[in-house]
């Protein structure tokens, strides 16, 4: 669960915050995530939540297959690594965009 938090909820909250005070969704490399950006960014939201959701929902459905995987834990961790990078990131732009 911690992990669709870090991607789903940290991940899109930053993402729009970072869009909104630069004014620009450049920095969005995900092209349909920037196109709904640009369009409505209220569609982008649900549609990064929704897929955190859905990833979550899978996750603890198949827990028991999950955690027969060896090595399962280190990558849960580095994902949740790297969506921690991302959303430090994303606060980067924020920061040095607001001065």
């Amino acid at each position: 669960m911690f992990l669709g938090f870090v991607w789903g909820v940290g991940d899109t909250v930053t993402t729009v915050l970072a869009a909104h005070v630069t004014g620009s969704v450049a920095g969005e490399l995900n092209p349909l995530v920037r196109t709904l950006l640009e369009a409505d960014p209220a569609v982008a939201i649900l549609l990064k939540g929704g897929v955190a959701v859905v990833a979550c929902v899978v996750l603890v459905a198949a827990r028991e297959q999950v955690t027969d995987v060896p090595g399962w834990r280190v990558w849960f961790l580095g994902m949740i690594a790297v969506g921690t990078l991302i959303v430090a990131q994303n606060l980067s732009v924020v920061f040095v965009a607001s001065y």
